[in-house]
């Protein structure tokens, strides 16, 4: 069992070092007097579960279920580069459009089933009316 253990945190590891801002971008660039700094929205995370119990009824000694399971998961993506100068800071935002265009069709989706809703009982009170 320390070996699924050791190899759960082995994993952890590898995830957290994978989910960094140098994933997403490289180091800060400095031409002149301007430097650019790249900023990113990092994030990871992991689960991990074991049981064990004797199971009713059996007579052998020793005899014992155990089960276990575990994830991880990481995501890094750019957010913005921040532009420093002598005499001001600009933060240019990076924009996912492909994020926009499906928060869009989500929108679109969930108004087509509300509007689909209210017409079906619109219809259905006028149809009662006569």
């Amino acid at each position: 069992m320390s070996d699924i253990v050791s190899r759960f945190f082995q994993v952890f590891e590898e995830s957290r070092a994978s989910a960094s801002v140098q994933a997403v971008f490289g180091p800060p660039e400095s031409r002149g007097e301007v430097t650019v700094i790249p900023a990113a929205s990092v994030r990871y995370g992991v689960g991990f579960g074991m049981g064990a119990n004797t199971p009713e009824g059996t007579e052998e000694a020793g005899a014992q279920g155990l089960g276990g399971g575990g994830g991880a998961g990481t995501r890094a993506r750019p957010v913005a580069v921040i532009e420093v100068t002598p005499t001001e800071v600009k933060v240019h935002p990076i924009i996912d459009y492909n994020r926009l265009v499906m928060a869009g069709i989500c929108a679109l989706v969930w108004l087509t089933f509300l509007w689909s809703g209210v017409l079906r009982k619109f219809i259905a009170s006028r149809a009662g009316t006569h």
